[in-house]
């Protein structure tokens, strides 16, 4: 039984070649680290703004350093946003779960039923 082994990369002029696979460890993994995501998170909600989710932890430290240049919202502005939000998701025009009592049940009680 004969094993094929793969000769290293040769060096040319007297510089060694690095493989394309020695330069990238087996686990290596460029996925945003939960530290980053929390950071993040936190960063976003002090600023008062979202965030796109990063793929990698070059884009985790870019939007990381984008938020730190934020001006923090104060507390009573981002409460007051999050209230108005909530108001005109409730009452807005694409509230289609509302149900409109005159318009859409008749009867009472158990004996209620939809038209």
């Amino acid at each position: 039984m004969s094993r094929t082994t793969h000769a290293p990369p040769r060096p040319i002029d007297g510089h060694h070649v690095p493989s394309a696979e020695a330069s990238v460890s087996e686990d290596y993994d460029d996925r945003p680290t939960a530290k980053q995501l929390a950071y993040l998170r936190a960063l976003a909600d002090r600023a008062g703004q979202t965030f796109a989710y990063p793929r990698t932890v070059r884009q985790a430290s870019a939007e990381i350093r984008r938020l730190r240049a934020q001006k923090p919202s104060g507390r009573v502005e981002r409460a007051i946003e999050r209230r108005e939000i909530a108001d005109a998701i409730a009452c807005g025009p694409e509230d289609a779960a509302r149900v409109d009592v005159n318009r859409d049940v008749t009867g009472f009680g158990s004996t209620a039923t939809w038209r």
